[in-house]
């Protein structure tokens, strides 16, 4: 890889735009990848005016945690106010196979969101293509699963999120390094 090579998400430079809505959830998406990879960490659409806490993990089909990372308070202090993508980094990093189908999660105190994004197609964009609904390894993509508040703490989830939304996109993202 050289040293101009840049980290890519899913979702390009879209943007959701509905929200903030604000409830302990595990959401996420499937998602492939074209060509290998490197799985370099996730991201976040936020507002800016919450400490938006987030514990992501990344799942393959089978389904089994590959990787798991949080925001942390440095993290969320360090980024600049204002509403964009807050990225948190993974190390190390992990590879990803082409033609794969990999789900990512995020387990948040508040998203963004953009309802039925995945109801009429998938999203395709570079490398990356998103599952449209019925077509990835479950039935629906935009998956969710209420997430439970242990004294303002999440845990981790033993099981990917699997509850169909009718392909809802929920401000969250995957950083691929080709």
């Amino acid at each position: 890889m050289s040293f101009y090579e840049t980290d890519t998400g899913a979702w390009g430079v879209l943007t959701p735009t509905s929200g903030p809505f604000g409830a302990g959830e595990n959401l996420g998406f499937w998602f492939e990848i074209d060509t290998p990879g490197m799985l370099a960490g996730f991201r976040q659409y936020s507002d800016g005016r919450h400490p938006n806490f987030a514990l992501f993990q990344f799942w393959d089909s089978t389904p089994k945690l590959l990787a798991e990372a949080a925001r942390s308070v440095k993290d969320i202090y360090a980024t600049p106010a204002g509403t964009g993508w807050r990225n948190t980094w993974l190390h190390p990093r992990i590879p990803l196979s082409a033609s794969t189908p990999y789900l990512i999660s995020a387990c948040v105190t508040e998203f963004w969101a953009d309802f039925g994004t995945l109801t009429s197609a998938s999203v395709v964009g570079g490398h990356f293509t998103v599952y449209q609904d019925g077509t990835g390894p479950i039935p629906s993509n935009g998956v969710y699963d209420s997430a439970t508040d242990t004294n303002g703490g999440f845990f981790s989830f033993i099981s990917p999120p699997s509850t169909p939304t009718a392909g809802n996109w929920y401000g969250i993202d995957v950083l691929v390094k080709f």
